[in-house]
């Protein structure tokens, strides 16, 4: 899901607070430029490299329900988000009988795949479509609700997914586990719901999409908010978790001038030339419209922004090594321009790996280990010692990329991680 909001043409302050912390929700393929066009967008994507994203839904006692997006880090396993499974215990999940059991689809298009099984065609596999199953969910610790613990959304918003049977014939992506930069170029795979940013998401099609942004802001939602609002840094809206840095993007409109939204000089409202009114909770608000610019840059020739089904899907750091690495997996957005659901003027926000790097080495069910030098005796569990995945990055003093893993304990749910951006004009 995604919070969804009225079309509105500035904010104002005590009301608009309300609002937002009634419909803030999790997020949930993309949504791209009106030129760009879906078709050409589903194009794009249908580059082989990008076979490693794939789309993920949830079956029980013969039914299928909900979707979200997500990625391969090695052949057993998916990276996503924690929300697409912790409205149960990661228990909950698994193959047999009582069990939730998770369907991973993959290809250009999974739902030729996913409706041959569900018609009883059986399980596909093959070198770029098809479709397996999840053995197990591994949320993280602090967003599982079998713990006592349970935080709320969108603190570790982390999962990962082992799978049944091997794929090897699709790529697998490497981790950043080190913060970038604001204005670090990214890329977007991702199977949700799909549109042009004038219209807005009208829906999950089965067909991948791929879209390009920068990273406008590294982040909480309370600094977000703040920014949006103005507000004194001892705001704080929601609850702990809004202080998690997240890594954020807009979605521009490439038509707009820049001068069509301004900030009142007295009440500190982000005011824009077209006023469109709605009630909503009782009330009458006024939000900015699609030609809101939150975050400094014009529109990408490939910009895109994400809707529902879009939730887990990587943001990838694409011009930093040879290869793209996946820095966090989307949760949600802010949505002020409803009733265009995710089109211009929206953001996004992602968690970023650099919070969970303990966990993700713990709990990533594929191993590399060698054996140490004794008897030989492999059933000694002492006998093997577990080796750096080849697959893990960070960025070195010398702002190198090199394989390694940050030092130290994580920072973890309340990690606040660097700050940078410009929200608005704050």
């Amino acid at each position: 899901m995604r919070a969804q909001f009225l079309k509105k043409s500035f904010i104002t302050g005590v009301s608009s607070f309300a609002l937002l912390a009634t419909l803030i929700t999790p997020a949930q393929a993309l949504v791209v430029r009106d030129d760009v066009t879906v078709e050409g967008s589903e194009e794009a994507a249908d580059d082989p490299k990008w076979d490693g994203a794939i789309q993920l839904f949830s079956m029980i006692n013969g039914g299928v329900f909900f979707n979200c997006s997500g990625s391969v880090i090695n052949a057993r396993t998916i990276i996503t988000a924690a929300h697409c499974f912790n409205s149960n215990p990661s228990t909950a999940y698994g193959v047999g009988p009582g069990q939730i059991t998770p369907i991973i689809a993959y290809g250009p298009d999974t739902f030729a795949a996913l409706f041959n099984f569900l018609g009883g065609g059986g399980q596909t596999i093959d070198a770029r479509n098809g479709l397996t199953f999840g053995t197990s969910v591994i949320l993280h610790p602090d967003a599982d609700p079998a713990n006592g613990n349970f935080l709320n959304f969108p603190g570790a918003d982390v999962a990962l997914v082992s799978l049944q049977d091997p794929l090897t014939t699709i790529p697998s992506y490497s981790l950043l586990f080190s913060p970038v930069p604001v204005g670090t170029h990214v890329t977007q795979v991702a199977y949700g719901g799909h549109g042009v940013g004038s219209t807005g998401d009208v829906g999950i099609d089965g067909k991948r999409q791929i879209g390009e942004n920068i990273i406008g802001l590294i982040g909480s939602q309370n600094d977000f908010i703040r920014g949006v609002f103005n507000a004194p840094d001892s705001f704080i809206f929601g609850n702990l978790e809004g202080e998690q840095s997240l890594y954020w993007i807009d979605f521009d409109n490439p038509e707009r001038t820049g001068d069509e939204c301004s900030r009142d000089p007295v009440f500190s409202d982000i005011v824009c030339d077209e006023a469109v009114f709605a009630v909503q909770l009782g009330g009458v608000f006024l939000l900015p419209d699609t030609n809101i610019d939150y975050f400094p840059g014009d529109a990408l020739p490939g910009e895109a922004g994400t809707a529902g089904g879009d939730s887990g899907s990587a943001i990838f750091v694409d011009q930093l090594g040879p290869d793209p690495l996946i820095a966090g997996v989307l949760s949600g957005g802010f949505n002020f321009t409803t009733p265009i659901s995710s089109g211009y003027g929206d953001v996004s926000y992602y968690n970023p790996l650099f919070n969970f790097y303990n966990f993700i080495a713990e709990f990533n069910p594929y191993k590399y280990v060698s054996a140490n030098a004794g008897d030989g005796n492999w059933s000694d569990v002492s006998h093997w010692v577990q080796d750096l995945d080849p697959g893990y990055f960070i960025i070195d003093a010398n702002g190198n990329l090199v394989n390694g893993l940050p030092t130290g304990p994580e920072p973890g749910v309340l990690g606040g991680g660097p700050k940078e951006g410009i929200i608005f004009d704050v």
